[in-house]
């Protein structure tokens, strides 16, 4: 591991663990045993690091779903969808809510390019997985994908925020609302059949 990679996850544990405001870059540093002349020949200020972290957890959730939905060649476009929102019932949320708390807070416009990062990521595997459930006969064959994925994307964060602050949900109960809200707007008569199925199926696991 790279003394800039070593940075990002020693920094990313502790931004996680005492919070973005709480932790310095002399923190860092000591924590480390770097010099801050060794930590600024990689990041320019805290701000920086901060973006990278942002990024590195963009495509560590990237993979993250992308292995948990391809880990069956058999596995649908509804599969992809109920195995990749068990990661963030699982894990997201709880392990980041509080760091995502103090980008808004503190640092507002980092957060905002990350989130227009992300849903830029999120758009393609949304138009992806629209593409797949209307040529497997289990989406609606009418949709307008490009508007859909557009609306998808744009919902999905603000109604977990809102349906957890405004109906008091956990971070679960949100997501698994969204998901169900979801598929009864995309699915066909046979994809409402198979989802149904499927959800009975992993509520049996819980």
């Amino acid at each position: 591991m790279t003394v800039r990679d070593k940075i990002i996850t020693t920094a990313t544990e502790m931004f996680l663990k005492f919070g973005l405001r709480s932790v310095s870059i002399d923190d860092i540093c000591n924590e480390l045993r770097i010099s801050k002349k060794t930590f600024y020949s990689y990041f320019n200020q805290k701000e920086e690091l901060i973006e990278e972290i942002l990024e590195s957890m963009r495509c560590g959730h990237l993979k993250v779903i992308k292995k948990k939905t391809k880990t069956d060649d058999n596995a649908n476009c509804i599969d992809k969808i109920l195995k990749g929102a068990s990661y963030f019932n699982e894990n997201h949320h709880e392990k980041f809510g509080s760091f995502f708390f103090d980008l808004q807070k503190f640092y507002p416009d980092i957060l905002q390019k990350h989130t227009n990062d992300a849903d830029v990521q999120m758009y393609e595997i949304v138009k992806t997985n629209l593409i797949e459930g209307i040529n497997d006969n289990l989406f609606r064959k009418e949709i307008d994908i490009e508007a859909m994925a557009i609306f998808l994307t744009t919902l999905k964060g603000k109604a977990v925020d809102n349906l957890k602050q405004i109906r008091k949900f956990t971070a679960q109960q949100a997501i698994d609302f969204l998901i169900d809200s979801y598929m009864r707007i995309l699915v066909n008569e046979n994809g409402l059949k198979y989802y149904l199925e499927a959800k009975k199926s992993k509520e049996k696991v819980k």
